[in-house]
């Protein structure tokens, strides 16, 4: 049987979830960490998740309203911010965006955990380089 253990000092401090890509698959794993914030606090936790969500795409498309969570009110804008700004709201959190495309030079030795949202192996590929970097 396999054993999971948890990092020692996850349960002391604030625990930092890079989240990159704000496509499709962002819209289930964002609300789903914000539901987990709000329990991990209930439960206890000292401060729950800080969620910060890296994408460089500049504009939500029309085709993105057809694929994705966004809504026409949305055309135009930067994706991230307009997905950060939704669980803001919604769930009552002040989590960040950055505009940002994840790369071997990008600074992710001050997360705890890494989400990968993107569909190319490119990305996928800057991803595990950034992650790295910190090791």
């Amino acid at each position: 049987m396999m054993e999971h253990t948890i990092r020692w000092g996850l349960f002391d401090h604030i625990i930092k979830v890079a989240v990159v890509g704000a496509g499709g698959t962002r819209s289930q794993i964002m609300t789903g960490l914000a539901r987990l914030h709000h329990a991990m606090v209930e439960l206890g936790h000292p401060g729950g998740l800080s969620v910060p969500l890296y994408d460089d795409d500049v504009v939500v498309s029309e085709s993105n309203v057809a694929r994705q969570a966004f809504y026409h009110g949305d055309i135009g804008n930067f994706k991230a911010p307009v997905v950060i700004n939704r669980i803001n709201l919604g769930f009552g959190l002040n989590w960040e965006s950055e505009f940002e495309k994840v790369t071997s030079e990008t600074d992710l030795a001050d997360v705890d955990l890494i989400v990968g949202c993107v569909d190319t192996r490119k990305a996928r590929l800057a991803i595990f380089d950034a992650a790295s970097n910190g090791s």
